[in-house]
């Protein structure tokens, strides 16, 4: 963690895989897996997979649907956002998200028009920019893996403040608005947590415009 100590995130066992997320995102690893045990283990050569994605679709598909499921099952079972759903309705909002991959340049959110989405950078840097009455524009924040945007403007329900848009290639999930709407619609207590999220946000927004540095917003997806 930031100031040193060790957190734990997981303990995987028998049947598990671990390293697929920095190999497909070629992200440096935010974690450590240390053997609590003796143990066997098959280990693919990073160089073998790569080659395999580069030229092989079926199993760069493969790859990518699992890197999906995967992350979606955890965010929806880890954050705070989804706390009051029970778990078979935690598993059915899995379905909703989408799986994003953008090229560099691209908008993902536009100042001035409601955010399509909530969105979680999984891979690349997202830019948040503002343009100012005079026509210029001003970069408030770059985000990394981790980073959730968007979702303000759908807590809000008010229109963009600023655009997102793609500093290099990115993949994120994508959690379509018409659905966070119909959830805060269907629970009292999600629109509850939601309202106190979005409270959160605002202060980190207010605290960045005074320099602090961009932060996550509620989600922790020990990606490893």
């Amino acid at each position: 963690t930031e100031d040193g100590a060790s957190k734990r995130l997981a303990v995987l066992e028998e049947g598990s895989f671990f390293g697929e997320t920095a190999l497909l995102a070629n992200q440096p690893r935010n974690a450590g897996i240390e053997a609590l045990v003796d143990s066997r283990l098959l280990a693919i050569d990073r160089g073998i997979v790569t080659d395999l994605l580069d030229r092989d679709r079926e199993f760069l598909s493969r790859m990518l649907g699992f890197f999906r499921d995967r992350l979606v099952a955890r965010l929806v079972q880890t954050s705070r956002f989804f706390s009051p759903l029970a778990s078979e309705q935690r598993k059915q909002l899995a379905g909703a998200f989408r799986f994003l991959e953008v090229e560099a340049g691209s908008e993902l959110i536009r100042q001035g028009a409601p955010a399509p989405a909530l969105h979680v950078l999984l891979a690349g840097e997202i830019e948040v920019r503002q343009s100012r009455p005079d026509g210029s524009q001003r970069s408030l924040a770059e985000l990394g893996v981790g980073h959730v945007f968007g979702e303000m403007s759908i807590l809000q329900g008010d229109v963009a403040m600023a655009s997102c848009i793609a500093g290099r290639k990115c993949w994120l999930l994508a959690l379509p608005r018409k659905h966070i709407l119909g959830l805060l619609a269907k629970h009292a207590a999600l629109h509850e947590v939601a309202l106190a999220l979005a409270d959160e946000r605002r202060a980190k927004n207010e605290d960045r415009e005074r320099g602090a540095p961009a932060s996550p917003f509620d989600f922790d997806l020990g990606l490893v």
